[in-house]
């Protein structure tokens, strides 16, 4: 009696445009704790954590460019206080919320950027702003 589905164990891979053939079994590594796993797992989840990495150093880059436009007159250059405003440089990293009410309605003597700013652009600053916090 033929069935349609392969042996137990069977492996098979992509031969040519349509043709499949059998590869010998030799055990996986995702079904084998151990080493060998880790060690593979971790190979092949290293290509998307390094791209993930991109869009923030992107963005961080264009939060800069904003930032030295509109910002840098009052925070200082590079985000140096001149001793005048909030130094940024120590923004909490868990206050996001407070940051983006304050750009976007002002504060004290901070003007109120939030029809002059697109949120992405905002969002930008913040990504400046956190990667350049002393860590």
């Amino acid at each position: 009696m033929s069935t349609d589905r392969p042996p137990e164990g069977a492996h098979f891979r992509l031969a040519g445009p349509l043709e499949v053939r059998r590869v010998p079994s030799t055990g996986s590594a995702f079904r084998k704790p151990g080493l060998r796993g880790l060690l593979t797992g971790a190979l092949i989840a290293l290509p998307f954590f390094a791209h993930a990495q991109e869009p923030a150093a992107d963005a961080a880059a264009q939060g800069k460019q904003v930032y030295n436009r509109n910002c840098a007159r009052c925070h200082g250059y590079e985000l140096v206080n001149p001793g005048t405003t909030f130094d940024l440089r120590f923004f909490p990293p868990d206050d996001k919320g407070r940051f983006l009410n304050s750009v976007k309605t002002g504060k004290n003597a901070m003007p109120a950027w939030g029809d002059v700013f697109s949120d992405p652009e905002i969002e930008t600053l913040w990504a400046y702003i956190m990667a350049t916090q002393p860590r």
